[in-house]
């Protein structure tokens, strides 16, 4: 385990100032982690609702069946957002509850008569599928259930294309819901839909340095569109209601969800697997541009995609924001899925390397670094990730987001929030760049001085300004009243007594703040 500069000196000094002290607190600590956010998400097509109840962190949970009743047992503590289950239930469900007891929570779904449950763990998230009973005596159903037909009357989709703060904003109205695919290949940006049907792009925003034009692609079983977007700019993909729409450039919008993909250890053969829930179709495209033939599994929403090209023996997988898309290699790759998992194979089996190697190519999620359980707590290891294309590449990105973000605060939107400009700091902070950590929370406490009695934002800047040696100026930030309980921020005060050499006021505060150190490891 290594510890960042600063955090090893506060280790060896506290031990040295402290003794050995026991680590009370650490249940305080919990508290403050077990209110971390629960976020719920819903997708659904004719005979299929998807739920997913994704946490910030792991958690241990049990699923229980009682007649129409699921109940699902969290332990731990949240306040989830269940309006979408209560206000507009999906299909097959009827409304849903939440129930909290010490240190736990159990969210209560109540099913319409005729509805059937299955519960799981896919793609970081415990989810529930809701579709149709099956009567006792009915046979098995088809593989390819019916379902809403999407395509609106008149046979066409109309795209609206629009550029929202120099972003490139693609909708899609469909008239039921139905599974995407969206990925990048070399300087070309995809969107693949499970419906074949003409797609009208009269709509086309005018171009831009990452939007040079865009055409219809058809297919057997499928429509879709080829942008021509150089550079390969961040793209996202996501879907309000039945309506898709694919992002260009930089945005606020939250990244899909990372797929997980490893050796499929239920295959005699060499076989990879992908857990892709609500994978709805596997389908082939011949790209006009390179002259191949690629794949790609479109799946209903939420967004789940791969957050980097990834390359094998065989195939390689294309970085996507929703779906999978993957470039054979060899000619006779095959792709299977169900529910839950795609699976890609060959007659023989793949050419893989050990399943260990194989699970080290899943890079983290890149979403934006979150809060920590303690306002001044600095989360090393997950601040400071930068995924698969590197220092550059994030640092890019988020800085991008928070100048979206400052634009759209000039442009007169009192809505816009520093959400972006915190995420920034929070990743250079956990990078050890303090200098530029306080350039950034400096030039926001400016445009927003409400932010100067947030504790994190004092925490945090506090935090980075003792890793510059400005002490004097650390010191006024853990000074703020809104610091007072907090174990981190003790710490960061003795860490700061113990370099000016007063060693009554650094026992103090490695005293007061231990139940902290081990949360600061990385």
């Amino acid at each position: 385990m290594r510890w960042p500069k600063p955090l090893r000196w506060i280790a060896v000094t506290a031990a040295l100032a402290v003794g050995s002290v026991a680590p009370a607190g650490l249940g305080a600590w919990a508290a403050a982690a077990a209110k971390e956010p629960l976020e719920v998400r819903v997708g659904q097509s004719q005979n299929l609702s998807h739920i997913e109840f994704r946490w910030n962190g792991g958690v241990r949970y049990k699923a229980g069946r009682d007649g129409q009743t699921v109940t699902l047992h969290f332990e731990r503590l949240a306040d989830p957002d269940l309006s979408l289950l209560r206000v507009d239930p999906p299909a097959f469900l009827q409304t849903a509850e939440l129930h909290k007891s010490a240190g736990a929570i159990d969210v209560v779904l109540t099913l319409k008569p005729g509805a059937d449950a299955k519960t799981g763990q896919a793609d970081g998230a415990v989810y529930v599928n809701l579709f149709p009973a099956k009567p006792a005596d009915a046979p098995a159903p088809a593989a390819d259930a019916p379902r809403l037909d999407p395509r609106p009357a008149g046979g066409v989709v109309r795209m609206k294309g629009e550029i929202a703060s120099g972003q490139i904003l693609l909708h899609f109205p469909w008239r039921n819901p139905l599974g995407a695919a969206a990925f990048q290949r070399g300087d070309a940006v995809w969107l693949v839909f499970d419906t074949p049907i003409k797609l009208d792009l009269g709509a086309s925003p005018p171009q831009t340095p990452i939007f040079k034009g865009i055409k219809a692609v058809y297919g057997e079983g499928f429509s879709a569109v080829r942008i021509v977007a150089p550079g390969g700019p961040a793209i996202r993909a996501w879907a309000d209601g039945a309506t898709w729409t694919l992002a260009i450039g930089p945005g606020l919008q939250p990244w899909a969800t990372s797929i997980k993909t490893e050796r499929d250890n239920a295959s005699p053969l060499g076989a990879l697997k992908a857990q892709l829930a609500g994978a709805t179709k596997v389908v082939w495209i011949d790209d006009p541009a390179v002259g191949d033939r690629i794949g790609a599994v479109t799946a209903l929403a939420p967004s789940k995609g791969l957050s980097s090209r990834r390359g094998f023996v065989d195939f390689n997988l294309l970085a996507s924001a929703q779906g999978l898309a993957f470039e054979p290699v060899a000619e006779d790759i095959t792709v299977n899925f169900d529910t839950d998992f795609v699976r890609i194979s060959r007659p023989k089996g793949l050419t893989l390397s050990s399943a260990a190697a194989v699970t080290g190519r899943v890079d983290p999620s890149l979403a934006m670094p979150q809060p920590a359980a303690m306002p001044a707590l600095i989360d090393y290891a997950n601040w400071s990730r930068t995924g698969s294309g590197g220092f550059m590449a994030r640092y890019s990105d988020l800085q991008n987001a928070a100048a979206a973000e400052i634009n759209k605060e000039a442009d007169g939107d009192k809505q816009a929030g520093v959400k972006a400009r915190m995420a920034l700091a929070r990743f250079l902070a956990g990078s050890e760049l303090s200098y530029e950590a306080i350039g950034v929370l400096n030039l926001t406490a400016k445009t927003h001085p409400e932010m100067l009695s947030d504790p994190e934002f004092r925490g945090i800047r506090g935090a980075v300004r003792a890793m510059a040696r400005r002490y004097k100026e650390a010191e006024n930030d853990f000074s703020s009243p809104a610091l007072a309980s907090d174990a981190a921020s003790a710490l960061w005060r003795g860490y700061i007594a113990a370099q000016q050499n007063d060693w009554t006021a650094a026992k103090d505060g490695f005293t007061h703040g231990m139940p902290a150190m081990n949360q600061f490891a990385a």
